[in-house]
């Protein structure tokens, strides 16, 4: 049984490899598929449905965890799931940001030690 809170959900078949749909529910309302047309949609052609509970379940986070599905999918297959429509973004917030600067800082630290062990290498 699903805890009554926010999570996403990915419905998708393992053989072949296809992603039919990301979303995301408030609560587990949304697992009764008769009211909800694309995941009951889904779910016609899916073999797995997939539950992803983040530890938070706030609205921004819930977003944040599908955006980065659809980014993670779309990225390894070339192509959003069947029925999702659009991309999702991913919000960046103060920490996120940093975070991110800080990643691309160490990305040129060490794509420079790379070029300088080249050179020496050569």
């Amino acid at each position: 049984e699903a805890p009554n809170r926010g999570f996403v959900y990915v419905a998708w078949s393992a053989r072949p490899e296809e992603f039919w749909y990301v979303g995301k529910a408030k609560n587990d309302g949304r697992l009764n598929l008769a009211s909800h047309g694309k995941l009951a949609r889904a779910t016609a052609h899916a073999t797995q449905l997939s539950l992803i509970f983040p530890s938070q379940s706030r609205g921004e986070i819930l977003a944040g965890v599908e955006a980065a599905m659809l980014a993670v999918i779309e990225s390894h297959t070339g192509i959003l799931p069947q029925l999702n429509d659009r991309r999702e973004r991913v919000v960046e917030n103060n920490g996120a940001k940093e975070l991110r600067l800080l990643s691309d800082f160490l990305w040129s630290i060490a794509d420079d030690l790379y070029r300088e062990r080249l050179k020496t290498a050569a």
